[in-house]
């Protein structure tokens, strides 16, 4: 079974889990969790945090069972964005950094996901919230009600769906091996698949 992985690094985010059925014609939800958090006390002031602990969690049961192949995991990009605070900028910075370390270290194929990418694909570019919410849930009869309302939850679930539509199945169409040839009463002009490569580190 080949899967793709989407995740939304911040806070706020979540992590995705897309299986591939009949060879890349039905891209199946498995599942979408929020990242998780924990409370900490700072000066004694609390906040939430990022729970790298169960941040790996998440990582190791996406890869399970040991017959699923991630093909993929597509982790979206963060940058300063305009009119973002200082300090909603470093956590967002701080929870792609995680990820991306723990999916080194879980030794998986990273892809690092531009927003507006993925974004265009859908139409979104310029959208709100609730816009992906919709796309999601349009897209994906199986978006778990108890998230209707969690962005986050849907952004990962289209950043999947993107780099599964984009990245993953054209490069194993140029990869499948040339079918046998069959004798055909005229020949017919040869024609080439234009693919878009996998994003690698």
């Amino acid at each position: 079974m080949i899967r793709v992985i989407g995740i939304d690094p911040g806070l706020n985010g979540a992590l995705a889990v897309l299986d591939l059925h009949q060879g890349g014609a039905i891209l199946h939800l498995i599942d979408v969790t929020p990242t998780p958090t924990l409370t900490v006390s700072i000066r004694k002031r609390t906040r939430r945090d990022y729970d790298v602990p169960g941040m790996w969690r998440l990582v190791c049961a996406a890869m399970s069972p040991s017959a699923v192949q991630v093909a993929l995991v597509a982790l979206e990009h963060q940058g300063p964005r305009p009119k973002e605070g200082v300090v909603s900028s470093f956590r967002t910075g701080l929870g792609f950094g995680l990820w991306r370390g723990l999916i080194s270290a879980a030794q998986l194929p990273l892809g690092i996901v531009a927003p507006i990418s993925w974004r265009r694909e859908y139409g979104l570019v310029g959208a709100g919230k609730q816009a992906s919410i919709r796309r999601a849930l349009d897209a994906f009869p199986e978006y778990p009600p108890a998230l209707a309302r969690h962005d986050g939850a849907a952004d990962a679930i289209l950043i999947a769906g993107w780099a599964a539509r984009c990245r993953v199945l054209p490069g194993r169409l140029a990869a499948a091996p040339p079918p046998a040839p069959v004798p055909a009463p005229a020949s017919s002009p040869a024609t080439d698949v234009a693919t878009d490569p996998v994003p690698t580190e």
